[in-house]
């Protein structure tokens, strides 16, 4: 049986035909047309029904609620690209490339499915039923949880500036990912990369990821002044973003000297002697203090770069999926396979947190066998008779 409430109130009630819960609430009247709006909140049971008005009616007596229920997804979607471009612009809290990405994401498959639905009528169930349809579309369902995790950032503003009252995206069933062991390369199979970029530039570059495990980005962002030979090390300062400007690393652990091997080293000292040969010959040469300059000097596209690799992998015959990061994960794999601390290994990589190495590598640290035998090794050791 459905309440009343007076003026002001709200009403809830279960509609006829079938066992949803609505609640409505008298937000105002259109200062266009005079008529009076409401807001309908849709329930699975009076008992939520009732706690989504009472939300409702506490952001009306803050004045936090937009009064448009007009408003679709799509229309709310450039409000939340400006928030986005805020946050990268004015604090700085969100890298440049994130920002490309939401704003990819939002408008091919948020826009794209999601659009026309009225933000205030938005439901679980269209959330749902947007990501069935991207995994039966051929997105991968890592890609689909990207879409689901933009949509609730969005939703998640609309909720503070009180455009809707509760983010029907931490109600709705998401598809389980499952997580695979990352992809990683033999030791021979990075020789064959190496050797295919001989007497090139690109052979420093790879040789940057998969002998000191840097991300792409942080080997393009290189100045030849972060190459100390003598002390041995690579200083990540900075990383390339996809519009050639720069930004910090990827976290703040990020900012790392990370030791050269005696193989890289020899891939960097020849590396500059061809930039110094490249330099001479070029028509046009712009200085920069880029590492890894292009023809013209200047710092490189990362997409260029990966294009470039994408023609190594398919030359070379390697595994579908193989891309530049493979090879800073190959650099993590061999370290903990060998045994490196796991510590150590989420150090050089500028991780956030040694939790990040461990679920993205635990499998490939030794196993409870190589761990006991170790622990009995070492105290068999310590504590021998006479010892």
């Amino acid at each position: 049986m459905g309440s009343r409430r007076g003026h002001g109130e709200g009403s809830i009630f279960q509609r006829a035909g079938d066992d949803k819960w609505l609640a409505v609430l008298e937000i105002g009247r259109d200062p266009a047309t005079g008529k009076r709006m409401r807001r309908t909140i849709t329930a699975s049971t009076r008992r939520e029904a009732a706690e989504r008005l009472r939300i409702l009616r506490d952001q009306l007596d803050r004045g936090a609620v937009n009064v448009d229920a007009r408003v679709t997804v799509g229309q709310w979607s450039e409000r939340w690209l400006e928030h986005v471009r805020y946050r990268r612009d004015a604090l700085g809290d969100l890298r440049a490339n994130t920002a490309a990405s939401y704003e990819r994401l939002t408008r091919v498959h948020v826009v794209g499915r999601l659009g026309a639905v009225r933000l205030a009528q938005l439901t679980p169930g269209h959330v749902e039923s947007a990501c069935q349809a991207m995994l039966a579309d051929g997105l991968a369902p890592a890609s689909v949880a990207k879409v689901a995790q933009v949509l609730r950032l969005m939703l998640d503003l609309a909720v503070r500036e009180g455009a809707v009252i509760a983010n029907p995206v931490t109600r709705a069933q998401l598809p389980r990912q499952t997580r695979f062991p990352v992809a990683v390369l033999s030791p021979g199979q990075v020789d064959r990369i190496l050797a295919s970029a001989a007497g090139t530039t690109d052979a420093a570059l790879w040789g940057a990821m998969a002998l000191a495990g840097l991300r792409l980005g942080e080997a393009l962002g290189l100045a030849d002044h972060d190459v100390d030979l003598d002390a041995g090390l690579l200083r990540v300062r900075r990383t390339l973003l996809s519009d050639r400007s720069f930004g910090p690393p990827k976290s703040e652990r990020g900012l790392r000297d990370v030791p050269v091997t005696d193989r890289l080293e020899r891939l960097l000292r020849t590396h500059r002697k061809l930039v110094v040969e490249r330099r001479l010959v070029a028509a046009t040469w712009i200085e920069t203090d880029a590492l890894f300059p292009t023809q013209r000097g200047t710092y490189p596209s990362i997409r260029n770069v990966q294009r470039r690799f994408r023609g190594v992998v398919r030359a070379l015959e390697l595994p579908t999926g193989t891309s530049p990061h493979t090879l800073r994960h190959t650099w993590a794999s061999v370290l903990l396979s060998s045994g490196v601390p796991i510590f150590l290994v989420s150090r050089y990589a500028g991780h956030a947190t040694i939790q990040t190495t461990a679920d993205q590598y635990g499998h490939l640290i030794p196993g409870d066998e190589q761990a006991a035998e170790l622990i009995r090794t070492t105290l068999d050791r310590a504590f021998r008779p006479g010892a």
